[in-house]
Order: structure tokens, then C-alpha cells, then sequence
């Protein structure tokens, strides 16, 4: 606190921008200062089109790097190759995709207008997923240990059976949704109605931060 700078200007940034011949001649005017301040980006894009916002932020043991457009979104188009570069060689995973790159550096077509990365220090592994039990009746429930899930994280739930088709939940009792780490909930428990038929069922475990996923099998028995 109080170790900041302050820089007065005659102009404003915006008459500035106005009186740049483009938005190319305006960025450089900005990467210099910040450079002369010493206020290095931590990350450089190349082919993202006019008009995309590039936001940075943080995770418990990640950072965040997400691209969008909303001019290409409205027109419902995207663009061509775009890149991403870092300061350091990352494990870069992209949301929905899983790891992408091993590299300081990760190349993505722009289509749709909107991207999102994540950059770990280590590699990362599926989430596991630790059932109390493989086998329950219709009517009953399975516990799920998260205990050991990273805190803050996010992760998607899916219970989907044999063809594949994600069940939708019969009553308040979600079977599939959101789970949040909270670092203090040890385990959550799995509802299947009574309406649910005998047979195999997949639970489908995502990290959301990663991409990355888990399966494993249980078994509905009939009459309890």
C-alpha cells in the first residue's frame, strides 16, 4: 500500500486513440509505456481480431487466460489461427479439450469467438472418482469421496446410462450438476430414483479447470 505511481498526462487516452491512424499505432504507443514503466504483459497475443478482449485472472494453483469477441459472437462467426504466449513453459489446457500444449506458447482457431485457458506448473491428472460402493437399487444412493479434490475447485457431475443419455434429475435430489471443493465437504451423495432401470450407469467426473475427465461403471440392481 502506498507504493504505487501516478502518470499525468496533457491528453487523455481516448483523444489519443482517436488521433492514431489504427488500433495497431495506438497499441504500440501503450506496450511501450507499460515497458517503460516496467509493466511487462504476461501474455502476448497474435491474430485475435479487432474488438477481442483478453482478460487474465487467477485460480487457487492456476492462472486463467480467456479470449472473447462479441462483435464476431453477434454476427454468430469467429476468425482464423490466434496465439497465446506466456512468460514460461506451461502445462496449457483448454476448457472442454483437455491439455493442448506442453509450451510457453498454445496456437487455437478462433471459432467460435471465444477461448479459455489454464496453465499449471505440473501436469495434470483426471480427477478420481472414490464410489462408496459399485452396485445400488433403484431408490438408492452412492457416495461420492471428494476429500481429496483441490479446494476451489470446479467440477461437472454426469450419471448417463447405457446409451449414453445423461439422466435428468426426478426430484430436488441433483444427480448430475456442479460440485465445488470447498475443502471441507468429505463426500456427496448420488440419488437414483426409483424410476431409474436396472443396468449399467456411467458417473462422468470434469474438472472444469483441466478439462480432463473420469468414468467409472455401477451397476442399478432390481428388488432390494
Amino acid at each position: 500500500v502506498g507504493q504505487g505511481r501516478a502518470l499525468l498526462f496533457n491528453f487523455t487516452l481516448a483523444e489519443y486513440r482517436r488521433s492514431c491512424a489504427n488500433r495497431e499505432e495506438f497499441c504500440v504507443f501503450m506496450d511501450k509505456l507499460f515497458e517503460k514503466l516496467g509493466a511487462i504483459p504476461p501474455v502476448n497475443t497474435v491474430g485475435l481480431p479487432e474488438g477481442s478482449i483478453v482478460r487474465l485472472s487467477h485460480g487457487p494453483d492456476f492462472d486463467m487466460v480467456a479470449c472473447a469477441n462479441d462483435t464476431l459472437a453477434d454476427c454468430g462467426g469467429g476468425s482464423g489461427e490466434a496465439s497465446i504466449s506466456f512468460p514460461k513453459k506451461n502445462f496449457i489446457h483448454r476448457i472442454g479439450q483437455g491439455e493442448v500444449s506442453q509450451d510457453d506458447k498454445v496456437k487455437f482457431t478462433f471459432n467460435p469467438p471465444f477461448a479459455f485457458f489454464t496453465c499449471f506448473n505440473e501436469k495434470q491428472l483426471p480427477p478420481q472418482i472414490c464410489l462408496s460402493e459399485r452396485e445400488t437399487y433403484p431408490g438408492g444412493e452412492i457416495a461420492l469421496d471428494i476429500s481429496a479434490f483441490p479446494k476451489g475447485r470446479v467440477f461437472t457431475l454426469d450419471i448417463r446410462d447405457k446409451s449414453g443419455k445423461a439422466l435428468v434429475p426426478a426430484n430436488e435430489f441433483p444427480i448430475h450438476g456442479l460440485i465445488i471443493s470447498d475443502g471441507k465437504t468429505k463426500e456427496i451423495p448420488l440419488h437414483f430414483a426409483y424410476s431409474y432401470q436396472q443396468g449399467e450407469y456411467a458417473i462422468v467426473l470434469t474438472d472444469v479447470a483441466t478439462g480432463l475427465s473420469a468414468k467409472e461403471v455401477i451397476m442399478l440392481k432390481g428388488g432390494q
